[in-house]
């Protein structure tokens, strides 16, 4: 669905006064207008849906994606919290290299707003992003399915941050209310329409506190097989990470688990968990780094191809063995500023170049971190699997 057409030159923007409407569906069936659509210039027509949403067509398909429903009327609430504002806010706006989906404009800067409904994985998004980047556009990004942040080289390690690249889930509340859909922030959802405005006049923006009553960490260790060579391996990964601030928001890992493997030392935090992996696993947890690459990575101890830097997504071959919590600072908590976007009074602008994230704090070498509990603890294996011999043997004797 397009939202905007060119009329006589002119940007119409939807939605228009019922008025508005029929006198344009007017003109254009006695021929005295041509709507033309920006994306590809093509001509096109009017149109509304089942659910009364009024749009433009293409005449014929030209190769241009179709839009969800959803996804207008998302845009729409931006173009309106936009004006609400006295905010020019151009809808599918096509500029050297991107479209998107909404762009604002102010006489002394200007930003995109980009609606994702459809998949979209973080690499992509990485890519549009730097291309917004090189154009010196800001981006916000708003997901109904929100991707991991990962990176996959060193030149991407600018772009992981959650300044770089902001990136919120929203979703759908019906159609009751002036904004007909949600966006998270910190665990907590406000109206579209309010986000957009608190973004864009500065009440939510990037900033810095300190977090307190402990950060908690549960990880998790799985075993599977490797492809290559059968041999059983063990890896593990960060499941969930959190810390509340003293500014009172809940700041969680949550989709930010791939990067945890990027920083350069988060040794401190590694021995902690190691502590509590049976030594005849431990041995197998072998983490290696490749040239030019921002994490470590789990590979195979028995012939070496085979590496892994998280978890699978088909579980089908993985065997979870356990689960450990951790604790840093429960006591005596030392000061561990952490970077969020937050709309609190009490919350510091943070430098956009600093490493201090939620993520970013398993690299500090002054935290002390506890082991409080192990969950479905695991030692059983299952005869017939194939091992190497010093692994079965180290399972075999705890049998």
């Amino acid at each position: 669905m397009n939202i905007r057409a060119l009329v006589e030159g002119q940007s119409v923007i939807l939605p228009l006064e019922d008025e508005e409407w029929q006198n344009l569906q007017r003109r254009l069936r006695a021929r005295e207008v041509q709507v033309t659509l920006p994306c590809c210039n093509g001509l096109g027509y009017m149109r509304v849906s089942p659910l009364g949403t009024q749009h433009f067509v293409h005449h014929n398909d030209v190769g241009c994606g179709p839009e969800s429903e959803i996804h207008a009327l998302a845009k729409m609430e931006i173009v309106s919290a936009c004006k609400d504002l006295h905010l020019e806010a151009i809808p599918e706006f096509v500029g050297d290299g991107w479209r998107a989906d909404v762009l604002v404009r102010h006489p002394k800067w200007q930003c995109c707003f980009e609606v994702q409904v459809s998949p979209q994985s973080f690499q992509e998004t990485l890519r549009r992003q730097q291309v917004y980047q090189d154009s010196a556009l800001r981006c916000c990004w708003l997901f109904t399915d929100l991707p991991q942040r990962q990176a996959l080289s060193r030149d991407q390690l600018p772009l992981l941050s959650q300044r770089a690249t902001p990136m919120f889930q929203f979703r759908e509340l019906g159609q009751g209310g002036r904004s007909r859909f949600s966006v998270e922030v910190n665990g907590v959802g406000r109206p579209l329409r309010q986000f957009v405005a608190d973004l864009l006049t500065k009440r939510l923006r990037y900033s810095r506190s300190n977090l307190v009553g402990g950060i908690t960490a549960k990880v998790r260790l799985w075993k599977t097989f490797c492809p290559s060579c059968g041999f059983a391996m063990h890896f593990f990964h960060v499941d969930d990470l959190q810390g509340k601030t003293q500014c009172g928001a809940q700041i969680s890992l949550e989709h930010n688990r791939y990067s945890l493997l990027y920083p350069e030392s988060y040794t401190p935090f590694l021995e902690f968990y190691l502590r509590g992996v049976p030594p005849e696993i431990r041995e197998f947890l072998h983490l290696e780094t490749q040239d030019g690459m921002p994490f470590r990575e789990f590979t195979c101890t028995g012939c070496g191809r085979t590496r892994l830097a998280e978890r699978p997504t088909d579980l089908s071959n993985l065997k979870s063995m356990t689960c450990l919590g951790f604790i840093a600072g429960s006591e005596g908590l030392v000061e561990i500023p952490v970077n969020h976007w937050c709309d609190s009074p009490h919350c510091a602008p943070a430098d956009p170049s600093s490493p201090c994230e939620i993520q970013d704090v398993l690299s500090r070498p002054d935290l002390r971190w506890k082991c409080h509990g192990a969950y479905n603890f695991r030692r059983t294996i299952d005869y017939k699997q194939k091992l190497p011999y010093r692994q079965y043997a180290a399972y075999a004797s705890l049998s």
